[in-house]
């Protein structure tokens, strides 16, 4: 536990470095100010719980071949994630839970600043914020990442999201919620060639799938979007 104001509960510089079991934990008004734990490449964290608040909560920034498994990690603020991927590539996140609480801005997953051919299954990722908020998002031109048998939930905004460039992402299996009329479970900007497959996109206050600004050569198979079809109605579609 932190009980002094540091950086890091954990900062593994060097690869190679596997944390098993291991708790990182604030406490009181004292705590931890940039993540919670940060790795580097060939690493892993497995059977592990990171909460924080203020901070991010599992970071992998520049890491590639690295490991997320079986863990949980939490966390809230303004403009902070549970679990933060920053220019990697190759990475794997499965069997994980990440929460982002309370209404500032932030996310449970951050994949941003051109983040590519990372796996994420068999997770859950839970926001509840509205703005630019998201249970997760893909920025920055992040691509080839591939999600599959994954939850997301928000009920105050977006539960997932591509956006500024986001291209070529697989996502599969999957389900997305939101309980808001004004955002929708699963939005795309400015995002092009991404395969849709097999997921449901349900938002029975408002839209279930959307895509604006230029996102093209977007692909939608094998779906379900439950959606507000009028004020005080609300159906089923498929593509």
């Amino acid at each position: 536990r932190a009980d002094v104001n540091v950086a890091y509960g954990v900062w593994a510089s060097s690869a190679y470095v596997r944390l098993n079991d291991v708790t990182v934990s604030t406490s009181g008004d004292m705590g931890i100010f940039v993540a919670g734990v940060r790795l580097s490449s060939w690493s892993s964290v497995e059977a592990s719980s990171v909460t924080v608040y203020g901070a991010h909560g599992i970071v992998l920034e520049g890491s590639t071949m690295s490991l997320v498994s079986r863990s949980t990690a939490v966390t809230g603020g303004l403009n902070v994630y549970a679990l933060y991927l920053r220019d990697s590539s190759s990475n794997t996140v499965t069997q994980t839970l990440a929460r982002k609480l309370g209404d500032q801005n932030g996310a449970a997953l951050m994949v941003s600043s051109a983040s590519n051919f990372n796996t994420v299954t068999q997770s859950t990722f839970t926001a509840d914020a509205n703005g630019f908020s998201a249970a997760l998002a893909f920025i920055e031109g992040s691509s080839s990442n591939t999600l599959s048998q994954v939850y997301a939930q928000n009920p105050s905004g977006f539960a997932g999201g591509f956006a500024s460039g986001a291209r070529n992402n697989r996502v599969k299996d999957s389900v997305f919620w939101s309980g808001v009329s004004d955002y929708a479970a699963l939005l795309f900007v400015t995002s092009h060639e991404n395969v849709v497959e097999r997921v449901h996109a349900l938002n029975p206050a408002g839209q279930g799938l959307k895509m604006q600004d230029t996102s093209s050569w977007n692909s939608v198979s094998d779906s379900t979007m439950v959606v507000n079809m009028a004020p005080g109605a609300s159906g089923t579609m498929s593509a």
